[in-house]
């Protein structure tokens, strides 16, 4: 994966920089601005950071954004991750699952799972027949839904 800037490159040499690991989140997809026929697959982390200047007495909190470039495991196909009113739900404090959307062909079905530790796509091919080649059930396509990690149960 590449981050596409580092934060600290665009301070100065007196400021001191601690991350905040509980003070993150990730945006994916969306619409880019105006109408709904252009989703996007981008991937963006908000680190809050803790800046405190020794030279200056002060401490202050600062929001950045840094654009993530995630890699993809052999023979992922990042094609179809391009959406906007899906859900993202994170799974075992590491898995990013997308499921569902819109895209440019409206409703979609489709999985994508974000290994957030590697900035990793992972393949995420669901079994959609049986072992004796019958169709198993699967949700049609949809945008606008939600999905509920239910950890209990080990299910969404």
């Amino acid at each position: 994966f590449r981050v596409a800037h580092d934060v600290r490159c665009m301070l100065p040499d007196d400021i001191a920089i601690r991350e905040i690991s509980a003070s993150r989140a990730v945006r994916f997809g969306g619409f880019r601005g105006g109408g709904y026929s252009a989703p996007c697959d981008e991937v963006w982390v908000l680190t809050i950071y803790d800046i405190s200047s020794d030279n200056y007495s002060r401490h202050f909190t600062v929001p950045f954004w840094d654009k993530i470039e995630p890699s993809t495991t052999s023979g992922y196909s990042r094609h179809h991750n391009a959406r906007a009113y899906h859900t993202a739900t994170l799974v075992c404090d590491r898995y990013l699952v997308i499921i569902g959307g819109m895209g440019h062909e409206g409703s979609t079905d489709t999985v994508a799972v974000l290994d957030t530790q590697t900035w990793t796509w992972i393949g995420s091919d669901i079994k959609r027949s049986n072992d004796d080649g019958s169709c198993r059930p699967s949700p049609s396509g949809r945008h606008g839904h939600s999905v509920v990690d239910d950890s209990r149960r080990n299910r969404l």
